[in-house]
């Protein structure tokens, strides 16, 4: 009778256990894929919006209103190749980690010329998300 109370709490135990283990690997994994989307996201959208800054005129605009019109190619180029470099990080993670970490950089940048310059919180609100995305890249990568 106790022997087999003890083996019936033994199969409880371990049925726990493995259930247990189980809802860390879904969370860790549904973690995982979170970070994925996120650097994703962020490298193709500083792709995207470096390529866009430097072909579509409200872009142009911009950059004049932000007084860099004449770095707007250079900053272009920079933020999309930077793009990349996130993108590669899924491949190379030193990469994409320094890559995120000069977005910091780049979007700490913008953060300081959009308050400068008088813009609304709403306004100034991309940089920061990007700034914090990127820096969540950074911190979260592997060197």
């Amino acid at each position: 009778m106790v022997i087999g109370l003890i083996k019936e709490l033994n199969q409880k135990t371990s049925c726990q256990t493995v259930r247990a283990n189980f809802e860390l690997y879904i969370i860790a994994y549904i973690c995982s894929m979170i970070k994925r989307t996120i650097i994703f996201f962020c490298g193709f959208s500083h792709l995207f919006y470096g390529v866009i800054a430097l072909l579509h005129p409200f872009y142009i605009a911009e950059f004049t209103r932000y007084g860099f019109g004449d770095y707007r190619v250079s900053i272009a180029i920079f933020q999309s190749l930077l793009g990349i470099g996130v993108l590669l990080g899924f491949y190379y993670s030193a990469i994409g980690k320094y890559a995120a970490l000069f977005l910091v950089l780049l979007m700490g940048g913008a953060l300081a010329t959009r308050i400068y310059i008088g813009d609304s919180v709403l306004q100034s609100s991309p940089a920061l998300v990007y700034l914090i995305l990127n820096l969540y890249i950074f911190k979260s990568q592997k060197s």
